[in-house]
């Protein structure tokens, strides 16, 4: 049985993110600091323990690596970038033609 911890899920994020990765994009990077704005409840900091290490287990720990980690979990940002290489592809021709093509001439300075 999976650990019970705090997730946070959005639909523009393809899976579910560790609430520690969000409080360290926030800026709070020190574990201890986000345990102790919770409070003292044992039971808070036994559901944030999963996260803390799920967080570690990815290597984010500071605000920039959290951030990123995120970036990456952006749907709609890799859906974009996905349907992007797609176009590219479909409309990338190399025949003989292409050469004459005024598009692809390159303007020199």
């Amino acid at each position: 049985m999976e650990k019970e911890k705090i997730s946070l899920v959005l639909t523009s994020f393809t899976t579910k993110v560790p609430i520690m990765v969000v409080m360290k994009a926030m800026g709070m990077e020190a574990d201890q600091e986000v345990v102790q704005m919770l409070g003292r409840d044992p039971q808070y900091a036994a559901l944030l323990l999963p996260s803390i290490e799920e967080c570690a287990s990815a290597g984010v720990y500071t605000q920039q690596q959290a951030l990123e980690f995120l970036e990456k979990k952006d749907l709609f940002k890799t859906m974009n970038e996905d349907i992007k290489n797609m176009v590219e592809k479909l409309l990338y021709k190399n025949n003989r033609s292409s050469r004459f093509d005024i598009s692809q001439v390159r303007q020199f300075d």
